[in-house]
């Protein structure tokens, strides 16, 4: 028992530390936080791809095309003995890509514990994020576990949709308040 307690207080430490470190130096593209109840449970947004149908195109006011990026929610949870043992990663924006709120196999999670190396972190697991979404929208299928029948009309679809997705979901409403609320009037404002 006191093992187990002396376990997770080294992985509360570590994930502290590394939370520190990344509000120092921000991940590109993502916005990623613990959840002020339980640090072993991770929340960030990440945006879709540039030059993807995870951007939608609008037009500025001086009439020239920018890209809108989808925002995508998910969670990373730690388990106590983490940086032994790899976290599982959820994303729950409805994407066209990977089913929502399903555990998503990657070789940096709960799903492949051999593949795991305890200097990685939440930073690590971000960005290993992003070069699955890349490889998963490439190649237009997967036999990852957590992958549906890929459609490419309706990662567009959902794109253009993702921020009201995400304000519909109360966890990511209770963990980021402002952006929840600003994406909220934005949607009002549209109708």
């Amino acid at each position: 028992m006191a093992l187990n307690h002396r376990t997770a207080l080294l992985a509360k430490s570590r994930l502290t530390k590394e939370y520190k470190m990344i509000c120092a130096e921000p991940i590109d593209n993502c916005v990623i936080k613990p959840d002020p109840l339980n640090i072993f449970s991770w929340h960030f947004i990440v945006d879709g791809i540039s030059d993807t149908l995870m951007c939608t195109t609008s037009t500025d006011k001086d009439g020239n095309k920018v890209q809108i990026p989808a925002k995508y929610y998910g969670t990373i949870l730690f388990p106590n003995d983490y940086p032994m043992a790899p976290p599982s990663v959820f994303i729950h924006t409805p994407n066209g890509m990977i089913k929502p709120s399903e555990s998503i196999c990657m070789s940096m999670t709960s799903w492949h514990p051999e593949s795991w190396h305890q200097s990685w972190g939440p930073r690590t697991v971000v960005l290993g994020l992003f070069v699955f979404l890349e490889d998963v929208y490439n190649r237009k299928e997967s036999s990852a576990t957590a992958i549906w029948d890929f459609k490419i009309e309706h990662v567009a679809e959902y794109a253009k949709k993702s921020k009201l997705a995400n304000v519909k979901i109360a966890e990511f409403c209770r963990i980021f308040p402002e952006l929840a609320e600003e994406w909220k009037k934005a949607e009002e404002g549209t109708e």
